[in-house]
């Protein structure tokens, strides 16, 4: 790195600059480069563009005279013999200077176009702005990244999360990579197998028993490479992972949701009042916890009228709407609590596709809403799959004592453990907090260990490496135990087609014959040779690179 001065061509100083200097092919793009480090001033910036421009023609005028100085050496050095074949021949039909002025011509026009493929003109090596990605097409071009790398670099670019960063990461670094590479070579291992079969089974293996231990081999192998391709398919693509997790605030009415929503999101947002039912719809807010963004949902309080028949559905009772004689009784109170009973159906709704559910329930009445809360979760939950994970804060706790929060905490523990379905129950943080939505109080510890613990989950979920947990693809190489991998769009569409010849071969593969399901096998490993870039299409390199922004 060097300080100096850069000048204009009358020796104004334009700016105090530093630059750099990376020689070929240790640098970005793998070319000789310099890179210029000017104050950010849009007048010191357009200067040292205008200077450039005026080194273009600077350029342009000594290519143009070099050229002409060079024909005129040419010329003359061949005059005499020129003249002596005209004389002899008598055919000559132009003068000298015709020809010489044709001849410097065409030298000038010859010479532009050589240095200069893009426009006729002086692109020797034109200086100019570069197009949207052309240092990153550059580097890509003389192999300092792979089609890969690529597009985890435009991940990296333009990724929301932090989990994404990781992620993008992976495919910078090669991990992602890896894995791509070590399912072809599984294919391409199943492929050998099968080509044993083809060329020794009939003429050196004769025991029956022999054949069934290499059909059941490449059988194995077969489904482990589906089984594989699947998993990776499960899991949601890159892209998906812009848009922030869907985080509910859960718990009885008047339980302080809405002022814990207001907490957290330094504004009013949701409607606080002392009046049972006051937030009736979902209120929605992104919010941002060391750099990951979540969207916080303030929802309608459940109550302990809050029932669900045998189809799962709410029921209104005589508790929920009055009524007078068997017959409805249109006031304000049964409008509200017709409202209310819409907006906790919502709720409900909510509950089974959020993301993680922070439960909140009063101190001075958190046994009797907890129990209730218990049978809501199992009853809207027991039939889900996919379980959101559930932190529990006791709230108000301003309102008694610290003496009594141990005890609070272990009949919280039992309750859950005894009350809760099993596969809920491990969805369910072991910690407790105490806190207050009013006065703040142990609200941002929540908040770490919230962020922190939804951050490891989606890290556990993420890993690619030997130990691995269910969801995991399981690439056999611990040097990639530590990364993340997720699929983009692009590599789902190629997986599916690898994966779509993979299913035919196992469905038929009683009825196929041997070089049939051969083909199939190596039509398998083409689309995943698409994904890691052995072969390229210049669209998707196109889309790629049009969204890089001009100085990468």
């Amino acid at each position: 790195m060097y300080v100096g001065n850069i000048y204009n061509n009358k020796s104004v100083i334009i700016d105090q600059v530093m630059y750099s200097y990376f020689e070929a092919p240790h640098s970005y793009t793998g070319e000789d480069v310099i890179e210029i480090y000017c104050h950010g001033n849009q007048i010191i910036v357009q200067e040292i563009f205008n200077e450039l421009d005026k080194l273009n023609d600077l350029f342009y005028n000594i290519i143009q005279n070099e050229c002409r100085h060079e024909y005129n050496c040419e010329w003359e050095f061949n005059e005499v013999s020129n003249d002596t074949n005209e004389y002899a021949s008598g055919s000559s039909k132009k003068t000298k200077n015709d020809n010489k002025n044709v001849l410097a011509s065409n030298l000038v026009e010859s010479k532009k176009n050589g240095l200069n493929e893009e426009n006729g003109t002086n692109s020797f090596i034109k200086i100019r702005q570069s197009f949207k990605g052309e240092f990153t097409k550059r580097a890509f071009e003389n192999n300092k990244m792979d089609l890969l790398q690529l597009e985890g670099l435009r991940e990296l670019l333009f990724c929301k999360q932090r989990i994404q960063k990781k992620i993008a990461l992976s495919y910078t670094q090669g991990y992602a990579r890896k894995v791509y590479v070590k399912m072809i070579k599984n294919i391409k291992e199943l492929l050998m197998y099968i080509q044993f079969k083809i060329d020794f089974e009939d003429e050196h293996i004769n025991e029956s028993n022999e054949k069934n231990k290499i059909n059941i081999f490449i059988q194995n192998k077969l489904n482990n490479i589906i089984k594989n391709i699947k998993t990776i398919l499960k899991k949601k693509d890159t892209q998906n992972m812009n848009e922030p997790d869907n985080v509910l605030l859960f718990g009885f009415v008047n339980s302080g949701k809405s002022t814990l929503m207001n907490y957290i999101c330094n504004k009013n947002i949701s409607i606080v009042t002392n009046i049972k039912g006051t937030t009736i719809d979902i209120i929605q807010k992104n919010i941002t916890i060391e750099n990951n963004t979540y969207n916080l949902c303030d929802c309608a309080g459940v109550t302990l009228n809050t029932e669900l028949d045998s189809s799962n559905n709410l029921l209104i009772t005589k508790q929920n709407i009055s009524k007078h004689n068997d017959t409805f009784c249109p006031t304000a109170t049964n409008t509200h609590k017709i409202l209310e009973h819409i907006g906790i159906k919502k709720t409900l709704n909510y509950l089974k596709h959020a993301v993680s559910v922070i439960v909140l329930s009063s101190i001075n009445n958190y046994q009797q809403e907890l129990q209730h809360i218990i049978y809501i979760l199992n009853q809207n939950l027991k039939k889900k799959k996919k379980i959101p994970y559930i932190f529990i804060c006791i709230n108000k706790c301003d309102l008694a004592g610290t003496n009594t929060y141990d005890m609070i905490k272990k009949d919280i523990q039992k309750k859950i453990s005894t009350g809760l379905y099993e596969h809920i129950f491990k969805k369910i943080s072991k910690k407790f907090f105490f806190i207050s939505s009013q006065k703040g109080y142990n609200v941002n510890n929540f908040l770490t260990y919230f962020n922190r613990t939804m951050e490891n989950k989606k890290s556990i979920l993420l890993k690619v490496g030997k130990h691995t947990t269910k969801g995991q693809y399981n690439i056999g190489s611990e040097q990639l135990e530590h990364h993340y991998f997720l699929p983009l769009e692009r590599h789902k569409i190629y997986l599916k087609e690898s994966l779509n010849h993979l299913l035919f071969v196992k469905k038929n593969s009683h009825y196929l014959d041997v070089d049939i399901i051969a083909e199939e096998i190596r039509l398998a490993i083409k689309p995943l040779n698409k994904i890691i870039g052995k072969i390229t299409n210049e669209a998707i390199l196109s889309k790629i690179f049009e969204t890089f922004c001009i100085g990468k």
